[in-house]
Order: structure tokens, then C-alpha cells, then sequence
């Protein structure tokens, strides 16, 4: 009894032929029967694993097996609103942090002395709230990048918009994610570089209500007549309120120039205007959810592969020599028996 397989040296090597166990008596006929079962086997798995070879550098084959395939259902819009409670969370940290172990931060503030008033942010610019607000932002950045990763293929996918519209969409969608990004960036720039520093928050603000708006605008013919009037609101509050902030930081640095501490500083902007356009940005923030239409579901589907070398797959065949013995082991040679074990091994 010989099983002599094709060369495994060969770039398009031939299929195995699987063999039947034989119909044998006796205890010859059981080890030839199993020894053919097992490389009946062998052969069924090399055959499945050479359908999936792939050749890469010097012409190495690999066989390929699909372990598992899963899929899973997501909504883009779930991983913003993630992110949106981790943000909200690492604020509400940083007000509990400071109240309790740094009050001294609401009386007396670099940006309580620029725009009159200590905004919410300043919760999180001192220790010891910082070190528990960054992991969170961190976290929320994930998540944004996330959202606008899936919210992007899934907008090519579907084809709702021109071309034109489309990739506008997909650039401002690349753009939040890039501005989530470099948002921690705050504690690495002092509040002294007021241009910078103040930019990193309004460039977030800003791109923030962007992505509402394009998310608004692929989804403008299942939205009521209430959205598109609601953004457009939130979008002059947004304008507003930059705009207020970056005149108030200007005329700082126009009053430390000029009179320096000798004059005591008025903001041009009231502190009590900017409080309400900071407390009108807050709650369509807080509410954008409740009325931007929700986005489709998206099925993500992964697939598991089992990588082998052509060794391990060669290990794999169960291939028995023919017998030294007159006798063999069809009729009980010690030595066959020794063999076929060590092969199996």
C-alpha cells in the first residue's frame, strides 16, 4: 500500500485524491483502514487550503482558512453621542474636581480676565481637574474619529448626494474628526498665547456644528420644517459667540500693550451677553440629538483568517512508506508499526 503525493515544491501543485478505507478483516486490515482514514482527512484539508493560497516575495504559497465570520449592526450617530456623554462627563469631573479642591479658580482666572467671566472650560485649565478631564477627552476623540470614519464610508455607500455634495460632506466629516484630535492640545499651550489657545477651542466649537449641519443636509428629506431652522439658529449662535470671545481676547492684548496694569481692563463685549450666547450654544448642543435626524444603520462585517506556511500545512500529510519487511504491516510487522506511528507523530 503506497499514498505518494504531488511534489509540494511545485507553484500550482495538483489536488489530492482521497482514498477510502478499505474493507479488510483482522488486525492488518484496522491499521490499513485507519491509516487511509487519516490520509483521506489530510488530503480533504489540503485540498480546502490550497483554494485559498496566495503567493507573496520569493513565491512562497500560503493556505489560507476562514476561522469565523461575524457581523454587527451600528449606527453612526451612537459613536458621536459617545463621545458627546464622555465630553460632558470630563466636564462635570473637572466642575466637581475644582469646587472641592480649587475654588480659587472662579474668582480669579486668565479667562475670567479677558472676557469678564470664568466660561466652563476653566473648570478643567488647572489641576487638579485636568488629570481626570484629558483620559476622558481623550476617549471622546476616539469615538468622534470613529464616527466620522463610519459616517463617511457609509455616505459613499448609500450615494444620497451629487458627487460635489458629497465629497464636501466626507471633507467637513474628515475635519471633525482631526479637530477632536488636536482638542486636548489645550494644556499644551499656556493661555498666555492667547491666539493660539483660544483657536484650539473655537475651531472645535465650529466644526462641531458643522458636522450637525452636513449631517442635517444628507438627511434634509426625511427632517421636519423645525430642523433646518434649528440649525441655522445654532448657527448664528455659534458665530456669535466666537466672534464675541475672539474680540474680547484681541482688546486684551491691545489694553496689556498700551496701558498694561496702570488701567484697569473693561471687556467690550458685556459678560452678561457672552454668558447667555455660551448658555444658548450649551442647549442646542445638549438637544442637536433629540432633533437632527438619526443616520441608517450600517452592517460591519469581519472575517477571521488562519494563516499557514506551506510547512505546517506539509506537516499536516500523513504519508506511510512501503514496508522493509517480506511481511509489511498487512501481516503484523513490528517495524511497520513503529513507522506508521512515528509518521503520525
Amino acid at each position: 500500500f503506497s499514498l505518494k503525493p504531488p511534489s509540494l515544491e511545485s507553484h500550482a501543485p495538483a489536488a489530492f485524491v482521497p482514498c477510502r478505507p478499505m474493507a479488510t478483516t483482522g488486525q492488518a486490515g484496522q491499521r490499513l483502514n485507519a491509516v487511509a482514514q487519516q490520509a483521506a482527512e489530510n488530503a480533504s484539508a489540503m485540498n480546502n487550503a490550497r483554494q485559498g493560497a496566495v503567493r507573496k516575495g520569493l513565491g512562497q504559497a500560503l493556505d489560507e482558512f476562514m476561522v469565523t465570520n461575524t457581523s454587527l449592526f451600528c449606527k453612526p450617530q451612537d459613536y458621536l453621542n459617545k463621545a458627546d456623554k464622555r465630553l460632558l462627563l470630563a466636564m462635570a469631573i473637572s466642575l466637581a474636581v475644582t469646587w472641592r479642591f480649587n475654588p480659587s479658580v472662579w474668582e480669579d482666572n486668565d479667562l475670567k480676565r479677558r472676557l469678564g467671566l470664568t466660561p466652563l472650560v476653566a473648570c478643567w485649565a488647572s489641576a487638579p481637574a485636568k488629570y481626570f478631564a484629558l483620559p476622558l477627552m481623550v476617549a471622546s476623540t476616539h469615538f468622534c474619529l470613529e464616527y466620522a470614519k463610519i459616517h463617511i464610508q457609509r455616505s459613499f455607500i448609500q450615494n444620497k448626494l451629487p458627487p460635489g455634495i458629497r465629497h464636501i460632506n466626507g471633507m467637513v466629516y474628515l475635519l471633525f474628526g482631526a479637530s477632536n484630535a488636536i482638542l486636548p492640545c489645550v494644556w499644551l499651550v499656556p493661555i498666555e498665547a492667547h491666539v493660539w489657545h483660544i483657536a484650539l477651542y473655537l475651531q472645535w466649537l465650529c466644526f462641531r456644528y458643522l458636522v450637525a449641519l452636513a449631517h442635517c443636509m444628507e438627511y434634509r428629506n426625511v427632517s421636519n420644517l423645525k430642523t433646518p431652522l434649528l440649525a441655522l439658529l445654532w448657527g448664528a449662535v455659534t458665530m456669535i459667540f466666537c466672534l464675541c470671545v475672539w474680540q474680547d481676547f484681541q482688546a486684551y492684548t491691545i489694553h496689556m500693550t498700551s496701558a498694561g496694569t496702570a488701567k484697569t481692563y473693561e471687556p467690550p463685549v458685556p459678560p452678561s451677553l457672552l454668558r447667555v450666547v455660551e448658555g444658548l450654544w450649551v442647549l442646542f448642543y445638549l438637544a442637536a440629538p433629540s432633533f437632527f435626524p438619526r443616520s441608517d444603520s450600517m452592517q460591519i462585517r469581519t472575517t477571521v483568517v488562519k494563516t499557514l506556511h506551506r510547512k505546517e500545512s506539509a506537516a499536516m500529510v500523513v504519508v506511510p512508506r512501503e514496508a522493509t519487511s517480506d511481511r509489511g504491516p498487512l501481516l503484523g510487522d513490528a517495524s511497520g508499526d513503529a513507522e506508521a506511528a512515528g509518521r503520525r507523530s
